[in-house]
């Protein structure tokens, strides 16, 4: 979305999803190794951290800042100290 807001020249609204993708990467980078799930249609799941499809073993954290966010698109707001601020904040 926030790709969108900026193609839409609306570089706040992109900078509120860009700070929802960082508060989203941190919380997927700080889950559990392991998390264990159960309901009566299912029974017993167990999650682990390696359970996801990606050849990039990189937390998303990383991911966010090294690859979305060095999108072109961003260019306008790159030099905003918020846009610094997401950055830093992805570690």
């Amino acid at each position: 979305m926030a790709k969108e807001h900026m193609l839409l020249n609306q570089p706040d609204a992109a900078l509120t999803c860009l700070r929802q993708a960082a508060k989203a990467a941190r919380a997927f980078d700080e889950r559990p190794d392991e998390q264990t799930h159960e309901s009566l249609l299912l029974g017993q799941r167990t999650e682990r951290r390696t359970d996801f499809e990606t050849a990039d073993t990189r937390p998303l954290q990383h991911i966010l800042r090294d690859k979305w966010l060095a999108d072109a698109v961003f260019d306008p707001i790159r030099g905003d100290a918020a846009f610094g601020e997401i950055i830093a904040g992805l570690n």
